[in-house]
């Protein structure tokens, strides 16, 4: 019998990797401390922090599926048992902080899934990454992260609970 190829490449490609980040999963819990311990990090700006925050982030690499469009992402969750209203809040949601990032300059900007181990079911953590905007001062690379936190509040008022306390963490900072 005669092979045929897949109607669509890319979910093909986008469920393998997921398939592989669910190989590689680690216990949610874990997950939790590694990005609540990689957030932590990036209010500093030492050698010491970065260095720490990419032994955090390869830990986290093989459970992770990263994908370069809004499009991609929506498949790729859509591959999920997400619940459809709440992979389009997701989507919504790191979609404002990625507008917002590019607005300011941002680059290399991907959308990312890591999937962890709960007790009887997968459980997912999204984001956004890129590389910083440029900024000519610490203050200045504060106000940038300030806005692309609060992205998401602006565009359909739906913060989430990290962001709000990121936000107020970098206030802090930014009024010392």
């Amino acid at each position: 019998m005669e092979k045929f190829e897949s109607a669509d490449p890319i979910k093909e490609a986008l469920v393998e990797k997921l398939e592989f980040a669910r190989r590689n999963s680690l216990p949610y819990a874990e997950i939790v401390k590694i990005i609540d311990r990689e957030t932590e990090l990036s209010y500093l700006n030492t050698e010491e922090a970065s260095v720490e925050r990419k032994m955090l982030g390869e830990k986290l690499k093989n459970a992770t599926v990263t994908v370069y469009t809004l499009p991609e992402f929506k498949l790729l969750l859509e591959q999920t048992d997400i619940n459809p209203k709440r992979a389009l809040d997701a989507l919504a949601h790191e979609n404002a902080h990625a507008n917002a990032a590019e607005s300011l300059g941002a680059t290399d900007i991907s959308y990312n899934l890591v999937v962890g181990r709960g007790e009887d079911r997968w459980m997912y953590d999204v984001y956004v990454s890129f590389t910083d905007p440029a900024a000519g001062s610490e203050a200045e690379e504060i106000r940038n992260r300030i806005k692309i936190l609060s992205a998401p509040e602006e565009y359909d008022g739906s913060p989430s609970g990290d962001d709000i306390e990121r936000v107020r963490l970098l206030k802090e900072k930014l009024s010392r």
